[in-house]
Protein backbone atom coordinates (compact mmCIF):
# COMPACT_ATOMS: atom_id res chain seq x y z
CA UNK A 1 0.00 0.00 0.00
CA UNK A 2 0.91 3.68 -0.68
CA UNK A 3 2.23 6.03 2.43
CA UNK A 4 -0.88 8.35 1.55
CA UNK A 5 -3.08 5.23 2.52
CA UNK A 6 -1.57 5.64 6.31
CA UNK A 7 -1.13 9.25 6.67
CA UNK A 8 -5.04 10.22 5.30
CA UNK A 9 -6.79 8.56 8.32
CA UNK A 10 -4.21 9.21 10.97
CA UNK A 11 -4.19 12.68 9.86
CA UNK A 12 -7.79 12.92 11.33
CA UNK A 13 -7.06 13.84 14.75
CA UNK A 14 -5.43 16.71 13.82
CA UNK A 15 -8.99 18.18 13.04
CA UNK A 16 -9.42 18.11 16.67
CA UNK A 17 -5.89 19.53 17.64
CA UNK A 18 -6.49 22.61 15.27
CA UNK A 19 -9.77 23.03 16.76
CA UNK A 20 -11.95 22.28 13.75
CA UNK A 21 -13.81 19.67 16.30
CA UNK A 22 -13.51 21.21 19.69
CA UNK A 23 -15.74 18.52 21.19
CA UNK A 24 -13.77 16.87 24.14
CA UNK A 25 -15.17 13.64 22.76
CA UNK A 26 -13.66 14.52 19.22
CA UNK A 27 -10.22 14.14 20.26
CA UNK A 28 -10.07 9.94 20.86
CA UNK A 29 -13.06 9.04 18.49
CA UNK A 30 -11.05 10.77 15.81
CA UNK A 31 -8.04 9.04 16.71
CA UNK A 32 -9.39 5.66 17.31
CA UNK A 33 -11.42 6.02 14.17
CA UNK A 34 -8.44 7.14 11.90
CA UNK A 35 -6.01 4.51 13.39
CA UNK A 36 -8.66 1.45 12.60
CA UNK A 37 -9.12 2.94 8.93
CA UNK A 38 -5.52 3.25 8.63
CA UNK A 39 -5.16 -0.10 9.33
CA UNK A 40 -7.75 -1.58 7.58
CA UNK A 41 -7.06 0.33 4.32
CA UNK A 42 -3.19 -0.96 4.73
CA UNK A 43 -4.16 -4.53 5.00
CA UNK A 44 -5.07 -5.29 1.41
CA UNK A 45 -5.17 -8.78 1.57
CA UNK A 46 -7.44 -8.85 4.60
CA UNK A 47 -10.27 -11.66 4.46
CA UNK A 48 -13.53 -10.76 4.17
CA UNK A 49 -15.29 -11.30 6.99
CA UNK A 50 -12.93 -8.95 8.77
CA UNK A 51 -14.67 -5.64 8.11
CA UNK A 52 -17.79 -6.77 8.90
CA UNK A 53 -16.60 -8.33 12.14
CA UNK A 54 -14.31 -5.63 13.65
CA UNK A 55 -17.53 -3.16 12.37
CA UNK A 56 -20.08 -5.25 14.09
CA UNK A 57 -18.16 -5.61 17.19
CA UNK A 58 -17.34 -2.28 17.51
CA UNK A 59 -20.94 -0.69 17.23
CA UNK A 60 -22.24 -3.23 19.39
CA UNK A 61 -19.70 -1.55 21.71
CA UNK A 62 -21.17 1.94 20.79
CA UNK A 63 -25.01 0.89 21.25
CA UNK A 64 -23.98 -0.70 24.88
CA UNK A 65 -23.19 2.59 26.04
CA UNK A 66 -26.19 4.65 26.25
CA UNK A 67 -27.99 1.01 26.62
CA UNK A 68 -30.97 1.86 29.18
CA UNK A 69 -29.78 -0.21 32.15
CA UNK A 70 -33.54 -0.95 33.39
CA UNK A 71 -37.21 0.03 33.00
CA UNK A 72 -38.44 2.48 30.76
CA UNK A 73 -41.92 4.17 29.83
CA UNK A 74 -44.90 3.83 27.94
CA UNK A 75 -43.85 1.39 25.08
CA UNK A 76 -40.83 0.55 26.37
CA UNK A 77 -42.00 -0.63 29.35
CA UNK A 78 -45.10 -2.34 27.63
CA UNK A 79 -42.47 -4.17 25.42
CA UNK A 80 -40.14 -5.33 28.62
CA UNK A 81 -43.32 -6.92 30.89
CA UNK A 82 -45.28 -8.17 27.19
CA UNK A 83 -41.54 -9.72 26.11
CA UNK A 84 -41.15 -11.62 29.50
CA UNK A 85 -44.34 -12.64 30.20
CA UNK A 86 -45.53 -13.87 26.32
CA UNK A 87 -48.20 -11.40 26.67
CA UNK A 88 -49.71 -9.45 23.41
CA UNK A 89 -48.61 -5.75 23.18
CA UNK A 90 -50.67 -2.99 22.21
CA UNK A 91 -52.17 -2.67 18.29
CA UNK A 92 -50.80 -4.40 16.45
CA UNK A 93 -49.37 -6.61 18.24
CA UNK A 94 -46.03 -6.95 17.01
CA UNK A 95 -46.11 -10.93 17.50
CA UNK A 96 -42.52 -11.58 15.59
CA UNK A 97 -40.97 -9.17 18.08
CA UNK A 98 -42.18 -10.49 21.33
CA UNK A 99 -41.29 -14.04 20.61
CA UNK A 100 -38.24 -13.21 19.58
CA UNK A 101 -37.35 -10.67 22.52
CA UNK A 102 -38.50 -13.24 24.82
CA UNK A 103 -35.62 -15.26 23.91
CA UNK A 104 -33.32 -12.78 25.17
CA UNK A 105 -35.21 -12.63 28.57
CA UNK A 106 -33.62 -16.10 28.80
CA UNK A 107 -30.19 -14.63 29.15
CA UNK A 108 -28.34 -14.61 32.41
CA UNK A 109 -27.29 -10.74 31.73
CA UNK A 110 -28.43 -8.15 33.98
CA UNK A 111 -32.36 -7.61 34.80
CA UNK A 112 -34.95 -8.71 32.50
CA UNK A 113 -35.72 -5.04 31.51
CA UNK A 114 -32.02 -4.66 30.22
CA UNK A 115 -32.41 -7.74 28.68
CA UNK A 116 -35.01 -6.52 26.09
CA UNK A 117 -33.31 -3.32 25.71
CA UNK A 118 -30.21 -5.53 24.65
CA UNK A 119 -32.15 -7.01 21.95
CA UNK A 120 -33.10 -3.43 19.72
CA UNK A 121 -29.19 -3.30 20.19
CA UNK A 122 -28.44 -6.65 18.31
CA UNK A 123 -30.79 -5.92 15.88
CA UNK A 124 -29.44 -2.48 15.48
CA UNK A 125 -25.93 -3.74 14.80
CA UNK A 126 -27.45 -7.14 12.59
CA UNK A 127 -29.65 -4.09 10.51
CA UNK A 128 -25.88 -2.27 10.08
CA UNK A 129 -24.24 -5.55 8.62
CA UNK A 130 -26.95 -6.33 6.14
CA UNK A 131 -27.01 -2.95 4.51
CA UNK A 132 -23.37 -3.08 4.83
CA UNK A 133 -23.50 -6.30 2.46
CA UNK A 134 -26.17 -4.28 0.32
CA UNK A 135 -24.32 -1.39 -0.30
CA UNK A 136 -21.25 -3.12 -0.99
CA UNK A 137 -23.39 -5.02 -3.81
CA UNK A 138 -24.01 -2.32 -5.38
CA UNK A 139 -20.65 -0.45 -5.17
CA UNK A 140 -17.98 -3.19 -4.78
CA UNK A 141 -16.25 -0.92 -2.12
CA UNK A 142 -16.39 -2.41 1.14
CA UNK A 143 -14.89 0.47 3.29
CA UNK A 144 -17.29 3.20 1.83
CA UNK A 145 -20.25 0.76 2.16
CA UNK A 146 -19.22 -0.16 5.82
CA UNK A 147 -19.09 3.84 6.33
CA UNK A 148 -22.28 4.68 4.68
CA UNK A 149 -23.98 1.91 6.67
CA UNK A 150 -22.66 3.03 9.91
CA UNK A 151 -24.21 6.87 8.76
CA UNK A 152 -27.53 5.18 9.17
CA UNK A 153 -26.53 3.22 12.26
CA UNK A 154 -24.85 6.40 14.18
CA UNK A 155 -27.80 8.50 13.06
CA UNK A 156 -30.15 10.09 15.73
CA UNK A 157 -33.49 8.36 15.00
CA UNK A 158 -31.77 4.78 14.80
CA UNK A 159 -29.40 4.92 17.62
CA UNK A 160 -32.28 5.98 20.03
CA UNK A 161 -34.17 2.65 18.67
CA UNK A 162 -31.33 0.46 19.53
CA UNK A 163 -30.47 1.59 23.32
CA UNK A 164 -34.60 0.71 24.63
CA UNK A 165 -36.93 -1.76 23.86
CA UNK A 166 -38.67 -1.29 20.63
CA UNK A 167 -39.84 -2.64 17.39
CA UNK A 168 -37.91 -0.44 14.40
CA UNK A 169 -33.84 -2.03 15.05
CA UNK A 170 -35.81 -5.54 13.78
CA UNK A 171 -38.60 -3.57 11.64
CA UNK A 172 -35.32 -2.22 9.83
CA UNK A 173 -32.99 -5.21 9.87
CA UNK A 174 -35.81 -7.39 8.04
CA UNK A 175 -36.18 -4.20 5.52
CA UNK A 176 -32.86 -4.47 4.70
CA UNK A 177 -32.29 -8.42 4.51
CA UNK A 178 -35.45 -8.02 1.72
CA UNK A 179 -33.28 -5.29 0.00
CA UNK A 180 -30.35 -7.60 -0.24
CA UNK A 181 -32.13 -10.64 -1.83
CA UNK A 182 -34.18 -7.95 -3.93
CA UNK A 183 -31.08 -6.26 -5.06
CA UNK A 184 -28.54 -9.41 -5.48
CA UNK A 185 -27.03 -9.46 -9.04
CA UNK A 186 -27.64 -12.83 -10.75
CA UNK A 187 -24.33 -14.72 -11.67
CA UNK A 188 -23.66 -17.11 -14.41
CA UNK A 189 -23.23 -19.41 -12.28
CA UNK A 190 -26.42 -19.32 -10.33
CA UNK A 191 -29.16 -21.71 -12.24
CA UNK A 192 -33.54 -21.63 -12.27
CA UNK A 193 -33.51 -23.27 -8.96
CA UNK A 194 -31.24 -20.80 -7.03
CA UNK A 195 -33.45 -17.94 -8.37
CA UNK A 196 -36.60 -19.55 -7.11
CA UNK A 197 -35.44 -20.47 -3.68
CA UNK A 198 -34.42 -16.76 -3.58
CA UNK A 199 -37.69 -15.76 -4.14
CA UNK A 200 -39.13 -18.40 -1.75
CA UNK A 201 -37.15 -16.57 1.13
CA UNK A 202 -38.09 -13.21 0.06
CA UNK A 203 -42.13 -14.41 0.56
CA UNK A 204 -40.83 -15.98 3.93
CA UNK A 205 -39.06 -12.57 4.82
CA UNK A 206 -42.08 -10.23 3.90
CA UNK A 207 -44.74 -12.68 5.75
CA UNK A 208 -42.02 -12.34 8.91
CA UNK A 209 -41.85 -8.85 8.78
CA UNK A 210 -45.58 -8.20 8.59
CA UNK A 211 -46.26 -9.61 11.71
CA UNK A 212 -43.45 -6.95 13.02
CA UNK A 213 -44.56 -3.81 11.44
CA UNK A 214 -47.14 -3.26 9.37
CA UNK A 215 -45.71 -0.62 6.93
CA UNK A 216 -43.93 -3.86 5.40
CA UNK A 217 -46.69 -2.91 3.23
CA UNK A 218 -45.05 -0.40 1.81
CA UNK A 219 -42.19 -2.98 0.46
CA UNK A 220 -44.78 -4.62 -1.76
CA UNK A 221 -44.92 -1.94 -4.55
CA UNK A 222 -40.91 -3.08 -4.83
CA UNK A 223 -41.00 -7.10 -4.42
CA UNK A 224 -43.51 -7.00 -7.35
CA UNK A 225 -42.18 -4.72 -9.64
CA UNK A 226 -38.76 -6.77 -9.19
CA UNK A 227 -40.74 -9.82 -9.51
CA UNK A 228 -42.13 -8.07 -13.06
CA UNK A 229 -38.31 -6.84 -14.25
CA UNK A 230 -36.59 -9.98 -13.36
CA UNK A 231 -39.64 -12.79 -14.49
CA UNK A 232 -38.17 -15.82 -12.67
CA UNK A 233 -38.63 -19.18 -14.20
CA UNK A 234 -40.22 -20.67 -11.61
CA UNK A 235 -42.86 -23.81 -11.74
CA UNK A 236 -46.09 -24.15 -10.10
CA UNK A 237 -45.35 -25.60 -7.26
CA UNK A 238 -42.65 -23.61 -6.59
CA UNK A 239 -44.75 -20.92 -7.35
CA UNK A 240 -47.36 -22.57 -4.33
CA UNK A 241 -44.40 -23.53 -1.90
CA UNK A 242 -43.34 -19.50 -2.42
CA UNK A 243 -47.08 -18.47 -1.40
CA UNK A 244 -46.71 -21.33 1.25
CA UNK A 245 -43.67 -19.56 2.91
CA UNK A 246 -45.49 -16.57 2.85
CA UNK A 247 -48.28 -17.50 4.47
CA UNK A 248 -45.95 -19.29 7.38
CA UNK A 249 -44.38 -16.48 7.96
CA UNK A 250 -47.97 -14.38 8.84
CA UNK A 251 -49.09 -17.60 10.89
CA UNK A 252 -47.03 -15.55 13.33
CA UNK A 253 -50.25 -13.66 13.84
CA UNK A 254 -51.92 -16.79 15.49
CA UNK A 255 -50.22 -15.74 18.60
CA UNK A 256 -51.82 -13.08 19.52
CA UNK A 257 -55.59 -15.29 19.00
CA UNK A 258 -54.02 -18.15 20.74
CA UNK A 259 -52.27 -16.05 23.77
CA UNK A 260 -55.49 -14.13 23.98
CA UNK A 261 -57.76 -15.90 26.23
CA UNK A 262 -54.80 -16.66 29.03
CA UNK A 263 -54.78 -12.73 29.45
CA UNK A 264 -58.42 -12.04 29.68
CA UNK A 265 -60.31 -14.54 31.68
CA UNK A 266 -60.37 -17.67 29.52
CA UNK A 267 -62.67 -15.48 26.66
CA UNK A 268 -61.49 -15.72 22.70
CA UNK A 269 -60.83 -13.47 20.41
CA UNK A 270 -63.58 -12.07 17.88
CA UNK A 271 -62.28 -12.14 14.21
CA UNK A 272 -63.73 -8.96 14.05
CA UNK A 273 -61.26 -8.06 17.06
CA UNK A 274 -58.23 -9.94 15.18
CA UNK A 275 -58.39 -7.95 11.88
CA UNK A 276 -59.04 -4.76 13.94
CA UNK A 277 -56.03 -5.44 15.88
CA UNK A 278 -53.57 -6.34 13.49
CA UNK A 279 -54.97 -3.61 11.14
CA UNK A 280 -54.38 -0.88 13.68
CA UNK A 281 -57.21 0.12 13.62
CA UNK A 282 -57.26 2.42 16.45
CA UNK A 283 -54.57 4.68 14.28
CA UNK A 284 -56.51 5.16 11.28
CA UNK A 285 -57.46 8.29 12.35
CA UNK A 286 -53.93 9.25 12.15
CA UNK A 287 -53.69 8.59 8.69
CA UNK A 288 -54.38 11.67 6.65
CA UNK A 289 -54.15 10.96 2.79
CA UNK A 290 -53.89 14.87 2.07
CA UNK A 291 -50.78 15.13 4.17
CA UNK A 292 -48.86 15.91 0.61
CA UNK A 293 -50.89 19.67 0.95
CA UNK A 294 -49.75 20.26 4.00
CA UNK A 295 -46.27 22.83 3.53
CA UNK A 296 -45.90 21.92 7.48
CA UNK A 297 -45.63 18.57 6.94
CA UNK A 298 -42.96 18.98 4.34
CA UNK A 299 -41.28 21.08 6.50
CA UNK A 300 -41.14 18.07 9.00
CA UNK A 301 -40.37 15.03 7.20
CA UNK A 302 -37.61 17.26 5.11
CA UNK A 303 -35.85 17.97 8.36
CA UNK A 304 -36.23 14.15 9.06
CA UNK A 305 -35.04 12.86 6.10
CA UNK A 306 -31.38 15.43 6.39
CA UNK A 307 -30.78 14.73 9.93
CA UNK A 308 -29.02 11.63 9.94
CA UNK A 309 -25.94 13.04 7.51
CA UNK A 310 -26.71 16.70 6.77
CA UNK A 311 -26.45 18.58 3.58
CA UNK A 312 -23.02 15.97 3.10
CA UNK A 313 -25.09 13.34 3.18
CA UNK A 314 -28.05 14.91 1.11
CA UNK A 315 -26.16 15.50 -1.83
CA UNK A 316 -23.69 12.28 -1.40
CA UNK A 317 -27.17 10.83 -1.94
CA UNK A 318 -27.93 12.84 -4.44
CA UNK A 319 -24.84 12.09 -6.78
CA UNK A 320 -25.77 8.06 -5.95
CA UNK A 321 -29.56 8.59 -7.66
CA UNK A 322 -27.25 9.86 -10.33
CA UNK A 323 -25.17 7.37 -10.67
CA UNK A 324 -27.69 4.39 -10.31
CA UNK A 325 -29.76 6.23 -13.19
CA UNK A 326 -26.72 5.56 -15.04
CA UNK A 327 -25.46 1.93 -14.54
CA UNK A 328 -28.25 0.43 -12.23
CA UNK A 329 -31.46 0.99 -13.24
CA UNK A 330 -33.05 -1.63 -11.61
CA UNK A 331 -31.77 -1.03 -8.12
CA UNK A 332 -32.93 2.62 -8.49
CA UNK A 333 -36.59 1.76 -9.39
CA UNK A 334 -36.50 -0.53 -6.52
CA UNK A 335 -35.17 1.71 -3.77
CA UNK A 336 -36.59 4.80 -5.24
CA UNK A 337 -40.19 4.08 -5.21
CA UNK A 338 -39.71 2.73 -1.90
CA UNK A 339 -38.50 6.00 -0.21
CA UNK A 340 -41.26 7.56 -1.51
CA UNK A 341 -43.75 4.86 -0.93
CA UNK A 342 -42.29 5.77 2.96
CA UNK A 343 -41.73 9.71 2.26
CA UNK A 344 -45.71 9.55 1.51
CA UNK A 345 -46.58 7.85 4.90
CA UNK A 346 -44.42 10.31 7.03
CA UNK A 347 -46.48 13.51 5.26
CA UNK A 348 -49.71 11.26 5.69
CA UNK A 349 -49.34 9.89 9.37
CA UNK A 350 -49.76 12.53 11.86
CA UNK A 351 -48.65 11.30 14.88
CA UNK A 352 -45.52 12.52 17.22
CA UNK A 353 -42.62 10.02 16.82
CA UNK A 354 -43.25 10.15 13.13
CA UNK A 355 -39.37 10.06 12.51
CA UNK A 356 -39.11 6.16 13.46
CA UNK A 357 -41.80 5.15 10.92
CA UNK A 358 -39.25 7.22 8.15
CA UNK A 359 -35.89 4.55 9.31
CA UNK A 360 -36.41 2.73 6.29
CA UNK A 361 -36.33 5.71 4.11
CA UNK A 362 -33.24 7.05 5.96
CA UNK A 363 -31.60 3.04 5.14
CA UNK A 364 -31.82 3.54 1.92
CA UNK A 365 -30.57 7.15 1.48
CA UNK A 366 -27.80 5.58 3.24
CA UNK A 367 -27.60 2.92 0.04
CA UNK A 368 -27.49 5.81 -1.92
CA UNK A 369 -24.75 7.81 0.27
CA UNK A 370 -22.86 4.89 -0.20
CA UNK A 371 -23.36 4.86 -4.24
CA UNK A 372 -22.49 8.68 -4.86
CA UNK A 373 -19.23 8.04 -2.35
CA UNK A 374 -18.02 5.38 -4.75
CA UNK A 375 -18.51 7.67 -7.60
CA UNK A 376 -16.61 10.02 -6.25
CA UNK A 377 -13.93 7.14 -6.41
CA UNK A 378 -13.74 6.40 -9.44
CA UNK A 379 -13.21 9.93 -10.89
CA UNK A 380 -9.37 9.24 -10.74
CA UNK A 381 -10.24 7.27 -13.69
CA UNK A 382 -11.71 9.48 -15.55
CA UNK A 383 -9.37 12.38 -14.22
CA UNK A 384 -6.08 10.95 -15.08
CA UNK A 385 -3.97 13.73 -13.66
CA UNK A 386 -5.24 12.61 -10.05
CA UNK A 387 -3.49 10.13 -8.99
CA UNK A 388 -5.46 7.23 -6.87
CA UNK A 389 -3.16 6.61 -4.72
CA UNK A 390 -3.50 9.94 -3.02
CA UNK A 391 -7.01 10.88 -4.11
CA UNK A 392 -9.00 7.52 -3.05
CA UNK A 393 -7.38 7.76 1.00
CA UNK A 394 -8.02 11.17 1.04
CA UNK A 395 -11.92 10.12 0.04
CA UNK A 396 -12.29 7.36 2.34
CA UNK A 397 -10.77 9.75 5.41
CA UNK A 398 -12.81 12.41 4.68
CA UNK A 399 -15.73 10.24 4.51
CA UNK A 400 -15.38 8.76 7.23
CA UNK A 401 -16.38 11.69 9.03
CA UNK A 402 -19.75 11.18 8.37
CA UNK A 403 -20.10 8.47 11.06
CA UNK A 404 -17.59 9.81 13.58
CA UNK A 405 -18.38 13.28 14.03
CA UNK A 406 -22.64 11.35 14.53
CA UNK A 407 -20.63 9.43 17.83
CA UNK A 408 -20.05 12.80 19.36
CA UNK A 409 -22.88 14.46 18.24
CA UNK A 410 -25.96 12.15 18.45
CA UNK A 411 -24.25 10.43 21.93
CA UNK A 412 -25.34 12.77 24.26
CA UNK A 413 -28.57 12.75 22.73
CA UNK A 414 -29.48 8.98 22.65
CA UNK A 415 -27.45 7.98 26.23
CA UNK A 416 -30.09 6.21 28.37
CA UNK A 417 -27.51 4.80 30.60
CA UNK A 418 -28.15 6.64 33.88
CA UNK A 419 -31.71 6.45 33.80
CA UNK A 420 -31.76 4.83 36.81
CA UNK A 421 -34.12 7.11 38.78
CA UNK A 422 -37.71 4.96 38.08
CA UNK A 423 -36.42 1.74 38.80
CA UNK A 424 -35.12 2.71 41.95
CA UNK A 425 -38.04 4.79 42.58
CA UNK A 426 -40.31 1.69 42.39
CA UNK A 427 -38.50 -0.37 44.29
CA UNK A 428 -38.52 2.12 47.34
CA UNK A 429 -42.14 2.63 46.79
CA UNK A 430 -42.85 -1.00 46.97
CA UNK A 431 -40.59 -1.82 50.15
CA UNK A 432 -42.90 0.53 51.95
CA UNK A 433 -45.43 -1.27 54.58
CA UNK A 434 -48.72 -1.02 52.00
CA UNK A 435 -51.58 -2.75 53.03
CA UNK A 436 -52.48 -5.83 52.14
CA UNK A 437 -54.76 -5.90 48.08
CA UNK A 438 -54.23 -2.50 48.39
CA UNK A 439 -54.44 0.21 45.04
CA UNK A 440 -52.09 2.41 44.05
CA UNK A 441 -53.38 5.24 41.61
CA UNK A 442 -50.37 6.28 39.45
CA UNK A 443 -49.68 8.52 36.14
CA UNK A 444 -48.13 7.34 33.22
CA UNK A 445 -44.57 7.84 34.80
CA UNK A 446 -45.11 6.34 38.12
CA UNK A 447 -47.22 3.42 36.95
CA UNK A 448 -44.01 2.00 34.43
CA UNK A 449 -41.34 1.03 37.32
CA UNK A 450 -44.92 -0.42 39.54
CA UNK A 451 -46.18 -2.70 37.13
CA UNK A 452 -42.76 -3.76 35.35
CA UNK A 453 -41.68 -4.84 39.47
CA UNK A 454 -44.47 -6.29 39.95
CA UNK A 455 -45.14 -8.22 37.22
CA UNK A 456 -41.69 -9.33 36.03
CA UNK A 457 -39.93 -9.64 39.11
CA UNK A 458 -42.99 -10.48 41.53
CA UNK A 459 -42.82 -7.48 43.51
CA UNK A 460 -46.06 -6.90 45.48
CA UNK A 461 -48.62 -8.59 43.41
CA UNK A 462 -51.50 -8.21 45.65
CA UNK A 463 -52.02 -4.74 44.79
CA UNK A 464 -53.69 -3.34 42.27
CA UNK A 465 -51.51 -0.71 39.88
CA UNK A 466 -54.36 1.64 38.00
CA UNK A 467 -53.38 3.72 35.29
CA UNK A 468 -56.22 6.17 33.82
CA UNK A 469 -57.08 8.61 31.21
CA UNK A 470 -58.46 11.63 32.87
CA UNK A 471 -58.34 13.38 36.67
CA UNK A 472 -62.21 12.69 36.80
CA UNK A 473 -61.40 8.74 36.17
CA UNK A 474 -59.20 8.44 38.71
CA UNK A 475 -61.32 10.47 41.50
CA UNK A 476 -64.53 8.35 40.72
CA UNK A 477 -62.18 4.97 40.95
CA UNK A 478 -60.69 6.31 44.29
CA UNK A 479 -64.44 6.98 45.79
CA UNK A 480 -65.10 3.67 44.18
CA UNK A 481 -62.57 1.66 46.04
CA UNK A 482 -62.63 3.61 49.19
CA UNK A 483 -66.58 2.94 49.04
CA UNK A 484 -65.53 -0.67 49.16
CA UNK A 485 -63.18 -0.16 52.32
CA UNK A 486 -60.50 -0.78 49.97
CA UNK A 487 -56.63 0.87 50.65
CA UNK A 488 -55.92 3.10 48.16
CA UNK A 489 -52.33 5.32 47.68
CA UNK A 490 -51.73 7.91 45.41
CA UNK A 491 -48.68 8.34 43.00
CA UNK A 492 -50.13 10.98 41.55
CA UNK A 493 -51.20 14.52 42.09
CA UNK A 494 -55.23 14.55 42.11
CA UNK A 495 -56.55 17.93 43.47
CA UNK A 496 -59.44 18.03 45.30
CA UNK A 497 -59.00 15.88 48.09
CA UNK A 498 -59.96 18.31 51.01
CA UNK A 499 -62.14 16.42 52.19
CA UNK A 500 -60.33 12.88 52.86
CA UNK A 501 -57.56 12.16 55.22
CA UNK A 502 -53.88 12.25 53.57
CA UNK A 503 -51.33 10.51 55.21
CA UNK A 504 -47.46 10.18 53.40
CA UNK A 505 -45.99 6.78 52.98
CA UNK A 506 -42.75 7.31 51.60
CA UNK A 507 -43.54 7.95 48.25
CA UNK A 508 -46.37 7.85 48.38
CA UNK A 509 -49.46 9.34 49.68
CA UNK A 510 -52.60 7.49 51.90
CA UNK A 511 -56.14 8.35 51.06
CA UNK A 512 -58.93 7.64 53.81
CA UNK A 513 -62.25 8.79 54.05
CA UNK A 514 -61.64 10.15 57.42
CA UNK A 515 -58.68 10.46 60.32
CA UNK A 516 -57.96 6.84 62.01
Amino acid sequence: PEPWAFAAPLALPFLYAVGVFPDPMAGGILLAGGAALGVLMAWVDRPTWVLPALAGAVLLGVYLRPLLPSVGEADTMEFQVVAANLGVAHPTGYPLYILLAKLFTLLPLQNVAWRVNFASAVFGVAAVLILFDVVRGLTERPLLSMLAALVFGLSTTFWSQAVVAEVYTLHNLLVAMVFWLLLRRRSESETRADVARRWQVTFLLVGLSLTNHLTTTLLMPAVALALLWDRPQMSGREWLTGVGLFLLGLSIYAFIPLRWPALHDGRWMSLREFITYVTGGQFHGALRLDGWRDPTRWRIVGRLLHQPAGWVGVCLAGLGVVSLANRRRRALALTGGTFLAFVFYGLSYYVADVAVFLLPAHLILAMWIGVGAAFLARLPTAVPSVPSSVWRPGLVAVFALLPLTRIWTNLPVVDRSQDREAYAWGRYALSQPLAADGAVLADTTKFAPLYYLQQVEGVRPDLDIVLLGTEELYRADLERRLGQGQDVYLARYLPRLGEFYLRSVGPLAEVRAQAP
